[in-house]
């Protein structure tokens, strides 16, 4: 915002926002502002963003890489012993028996 509009506050950019027809609180354009990861926004929210800071999609929208997946350590100790023999009649479930 500040380099497209020389905007240095979020306050300006309500107004600008409900001429499109979003009506968003002071926090929540905050959160699409100043936040690492912004929430969710509909596509139309995205190209309004876009015409107010003349600019287009790729000059909004930067690609996060993904955070790594934190693999669990195994389990320390003896393992259960499982027997390889069912533990219950065949019949066990029979309502009829």
């Amino acid at each position: 915002m500040a380099v497209r509009k020389n905007w240095y506050s979020t306050t300006k950019l309500g107004p600008e926002l409900r001429k499109f027809g979003f009506e968003l609180d002071r926090s929540s354009i905050y959160r699409l502002v100043k936040t690492d990861r912004p929430p969710k926004m509909p596509v139309e929210l995205i190209l309004a963003l876009c015409k107010i800071l003349q600019c287009t999609f790729e000059d909004l929208v930067v690609e996060v890489e993904p955070e790594p997946a934190v693999e669990e350590p195994a389990p320390k100790g003896p393992r259960p012993v499982v027997p390889d023999i069912s533990l219950l009649s065949a019949d066990f479930f029979d309502a009829e028996g």
